[in-house]
């Protein structure tokens, strides 16, 4: 069924010492070349857009740092993790992890350090990506310079490096996909069970390095078994085909069987994530198609490789016209030898194009065959039907290094050799732009020297205003390694936002009056323990010098005595005193104390106002976020004393973590009512929503005042009791 069954192409010898020095040289130049001038700031630097399109750069670099903790530093298990969101911590199983890669980079980090080991898996990995792609198409086509080009055609295609430029590695980390290929075809041909747990492994690889390659893996083996099927049915005698079917299904029913085993104890977590995690589901708005329009660069820059990526480059297209002018010559060339493969590349294609048609980024509403996988529980957490792309690329490069196979035996060996060195020019000469874009890595000295003191207590820094706060504190994280309160996760989960804990968004938001939630001071101590909040750490912003020193004191109101420990021009750092005499004072480290039960606000409350009857927020419309953090499942009464300002009943509806709502009248009159909630809470986070489906009334309207604002609840205070539970 494959290129060599269809036109006998010869099995190439095995590769000599000097020939694989060869391809490892040629694919890690090229690796080099196109992050270049990368080498010349591997522990400075990070390759990576400097704009917030490559904001993921951060949470890449993170998982290499949670990987070589989990795996190597504190053995424990990689896909649940309290360094973040702490002390609650969350499940990785949705998260894209890139473990077996960051496994194998880990042992480098003491040597070579965090930074420098993260740019060196990535040329690495983009090196391994052309090698692979070089043993499939060698594998396919039985020649070495066709599979030479092939490699390139796939390392240097124009999705692959757009994705390096921004840090997207569930697409170009793809290495696990090429080779479980190269697997599945060696076990069609041996039909032994070691090539089945080969192939096996490979599908396992490619799974653990990203759940992406998983599925992307497995559209492409239930094409190739779909092709292989109708191919043997068509060219096998009817007496025979019964047999001939056996021993295909047989070899497929091995490698799914081992693959599964393998797989298992791992999937089990995103599985159970992607199933009930609420927000495992990214909204249709949010899924990533490929359009037509950006297939083919037409309205790209040519010029010469050294030139500053222009904004046009930063699209999702894959097809370089050389790159496709060597598909082309395979189909003219070889039509029936590359006839699976160019058809497995145009299912692709029409996969990338996700669920509906866009055309020029407008929604045309034509259903396309990705919304049968968009509709299938836990298929929807794929957000990226564009990646699919990359397989589109791998295909077209098979394609390619069969009609290579049969064009470069025909041609005198030096013009063949000739004839492949300018294919592969072309092919980096339209895909690599340089120079190529770095981020600066450099963190304060402050983490580092964080990261020599013992014990397990968090910081937390501010302001959260910051843009990509929670990357950017899991970047330092990476440098400091203590527990932080937030993170940014491929697929999100509940938890609650440290912007909502009520002393820390006192400080943020720069309130040190009493707001509508209030902690006792037991409370206040319980919290502060049970988070083990030891530094504060205030990030300067020029354009408010004055924003430190006021948050600084609000600190001092909520905490008590701080001391600052280190101070430099990027950010000041204070140490909360009460926590660190805690932790000082016992004679061993201190046991972790449960968070009390308490509520905070969400964001996009309106801010805190004085009335007659004191500090109050208003109930924006259409409504607003209650957390409420439970150390035990348990029912609690959630009081609201709150007004309103018309003179007629008004719907107050509730949601507590998603469900129906339910619903309570509020009487008018501007009269200060309590309204009591009974809610059965989950463990640890839970969401409320306030909500009310009539519309507000302005005080002008009432000739209250020449307040033009339209009005629901005025909420003066918010409680939470604990009821019994767990």
């Amino acid at each position: 069924m494959d290129a060599r069954e269809h036109d006998r192409l010869p099995t190439p010898p095995a590769l000599t010492w000097l020939q694989w020095l060869g391809v490892l040289a040629l694919y890690g130049s090229l690796a080099i070349l196109a992050t270049f001038p990368l080498i010349l700031h591997m522990p400075t630097s990070l390759p990576a857009d400097p704009t917030e399109r490559a904001q993921d750069v951060w949470q890449h670099f993170w998982n290499l740092w949670w990987v070589r903790e989990t795996l190597w530093v504190n053995p424990g298990n990689p896909y649940f993790t309290d360094a973040l969101f702490y002390p609650t911590g969350a499940s990785l199983g949705l998260h894209t992890m890139n473990l077996p890669t960051n496994a194998l980079g880990a042992p480098l980090v003491p040597l070579l350090g965090i930074v420098a080991t993260f740019n060196l898996i990535v040329i690495s990995t983009l090196a391994g990506t052309g090698v692979v792609m070089f043993l499939l198409a060698r594998h396919v086509s039985g020649s070495n310079l066709a599979a030479l080009v092939a490699g390139v055609m796939v390392q240097c295609s124009p999705l692959r490096l757009d994705q390096v430029r921004l840090s997207l590695m569930a697409t170009w980390n793809d290495f696990g996909v090429m080779l479980a290929l190269f697997a599945i075809l060696i076990a069609l041909e041996r039909r032994t069970w070691r090539s089945a747990a080969g192939a096996a492994a490979a599908v396992g690889l490619a799974g653990l390095n990203n759940w992406y390659h998983l599925f992307h893996t497995m559209l492409l083996f239930g094409m190739l078994f779909g092709w292989r099927i109708v191919a043997l049915l068509w060219a096998t005698p009817a007496s025979a085909r019964r047999a001939a079917l056996l021993r295909e299904v047989g070899v497929w029913l091995r490698v799914g069987g081992l693959a599964g085993i393998l797989i298992a104890p791992f999937a089990l977590a995103g599985v159970v994530d992607a199933l009930t995690n609420p927000f495992a589901r990214k909204d249709d708005l949010l899924v990533s198609s490929a359009e037509v329009q950006r297939l083919l660069p037409l309205a790209q820059t040519f010029g010469f490789i050294w030139q500053p990526v222009p904004a046009d480059w930063l699209s999702f297209y894959v097809f370089a016209f050389s790159a496709l002018a060597l598909a082309l010559l395979g189909v003219v060339l070889a039509p029936r030898a590359t006839s699976m493969w160019l058809v497995l590349a145009g299912g692709f294609l029409i996969l990338a194009l996700g669920p509906t048609l866009y055309w020029d980024r407008q929604d045309t509403g034509i259903v396309l065959p990705y919304a049968f996988f968009r509709a299938l529980p836990g298929f929807e957490v794929f957000r990226g039907p564009y990646r699919l792309n990359a397989n589109t690329t791998i295909m077209l490069a098979l394609v390619a290094a069969v009609g290579l196979a049969h064009l470069l035996p025909r041609l005198r060996p030096p013009v063949a050799a000739s004839v492949a060195a300018v294919a592969i020019g072309l092919l980096v000469a339209e895909g690599v732009r340089l120079p190529f874009p770095l981020r600066d890595a450099t963190r304060s000295p402050f983490y580092a020297q964080v990261a020599q003191q013992a014990g397990e207590w968090s910081l937390v820094e501010f302001p959260f205003g910051r843009q990509d706060r929670a990357l950017q504190d899991m970047y330092t994280q990476a440098h400091h390694g203590k527990p932080i309160f937030d993170g940014h996760l491929s697929r999100d989960v509940v938890h609650f936002p440290p912007e909502s804990i009520p002393p820390l968004q006192a400080i943020d938001r720069l309130e040190s009056r009493a707001d509508i939630v209030t902690l006792t001071a037991e409370q206040q101590i319980q919290l502060l323990r049970g988070l083990r909040l030891r530094y504060l750490i205030f990030h300067a912003n020029p354009r408010q010098p004055d924003l430190i020193p006021q948050q600084v004191a609000i600190a001092r109101e909520q905490f008590g005595s701080l001391t600052q420990v280190y101070s430099d021009t990027a950010l000041v750092a204070y140490e909360v005193d009460q926590l660190a005499r805690w932790v000082a004072g016992a004679s061993a480290p201190p046991e972790r104390v449960p968070l009390p039960l308490f509520v905070g606000l969400d964001i996009g409350w309106e801010p805190l106002e004085i009335g007659a009857q004191g500090w109050s927020r208003w109930l924006p419309e259409p409504g607003a976020t209650l957390w409420v953090y439970a150390p035990t499942a348990q029912r609690v009464r959630l009081t609201l004393r709150l007004y309103h300002l018309g003179p007629e009943p008004l719907p107050l509806d509730v949601t507590l973590n998603g469900a129906a709502p339910s619903r309570v009248i509020v009487l008018g009159g501007q009269q200060l009512r309590e309204v009591q909630l009974l809610l059965d809470l989950r463990r640890g986070a839970n969401q409320v929503d306030l909500f009310t489906p009539a519309a507000g009334v302005s005080p002008l309207s009432l000739g209250l005042s020449d307040d033009a604002r339209r009005l629901t609840f005025n909420i003066k205070a918010i409680t939470v009791e604990g009821l019994g539970g767990e």
